[in-house]
């Protein structure tokens, strides 16, 4: 390409009177060649930027349509993984709001409800969402690449929240779950609910159906107690803040998502 290009300098230069004259003086000529010369190592050097911008323009494209591939494989493992557990995690509060309305109907204080709703209130599930594509997208700075500046705050925002105002607050809460149901089965054990001994340390004390245990359970006294009945409300009011924090991660995920489609689907 720079032969090209001094071949169509010298025949300017060749054909033009002023060119004619500048060809009788050495230093002319040599100052116009060097200049010739420039400008054709100057152009030489924007055309490769230029494809070079090109070719990087295209590579980071692709990168990019990768990221966004990868986020909403993400996003959509994270929606599953929810929806998973919500059907354990509404039965565990209906197990729950059936023993507090327990305490006001005598009709269903039954020994064999109070060992099943029991069993089923101590059950929470807080799914961790998927968060490989955006710690890669920080830790590398790849952020950048993503063009539209509305995902990228999201994602900011996703990565964020998931971290530092939702998942620390529910590992917070779970062990105040915890806490709450060892309470509220210490109130039990005076009426032989049987804990077993080598139940795993995370079952929180998988209690015995009545035909497993040889002690009968007093149904009256337990819900004569005003301890069972408040550790019951605190355990309610807890799974209620846990369903929440979930549902924010849900919608925000959603949210993501649907960005997503809009850019795919604008071109």
């Amino acid at each position: 390409m720079l032969t090209f290009f001094r071949k169509i300098r010298h025949s300017l230069i060749e054909s033009s009177p002023a060119g004619k004259a500048l060809m009788n003086d050495s230093t002319r000529k040599y100052l116009l060649y060097a200049t010739g010369e420039t400008v054709l190592i100057v152009l030489g050097i924007l055309i490769a930027l230029a494809i070079n911008a090109r070719y990087t323009a295209i590579n980071n494209n692709k990168i990019e349509h990768d990221y966004i591939e990868s986020l909403l494989s993400d996003l959509r493992e994270t929606q599953n993984l929810f929806r998973a557990v919500e059907p354990i995690n509404s039965y565990s509060i209906h197990c729950v709001v059936r023993l507090i309305d327990a305490f006001g109907n005598p009709d269903i204080q039954l020994t064999d409800s109070i060992h099943y709703w029991l069993r089923n209130a101590r059950m929470v599930d807080n799914p961790v969402p998927i968060l490989n594509t955006a710690d890669i997208l920080f830790s590398t700075g790849d952020l950048r690449l993503i063009k539209n500046s509305e995902l990228r705050t999201e994602i900011t925002k996703w990565k964020t929240f998931v971290k530092d105002y939702w998942l620390v607050p529910l590992y917070d809460i779970e062990h105040e779950h915890r806490g709450l149901y060892r309470d509220l089965t210490s109130n039990v054990d005076q009426f032989e609910l049987l804990i077993l001994e080598d139940s795993p340390a995370d079952s929180l004390f998988p209690i015995l159906p009545r035909s497993s245990s040889p002690f009968p359970l007093d149904a009256r006294a337990f819900f004569n107690s005003q301890a069972n009945y408040a550790s019951l409300s605190d355990l309610y009011r807890l799974k209620l803040i846990m369903a929440n924090y979930r549902l924010a991660m849900q919608k925000e995920a959603q949210k993501i998502e649907t960005i997503i489609r809009s850019i795919s689907e604008n071109g």
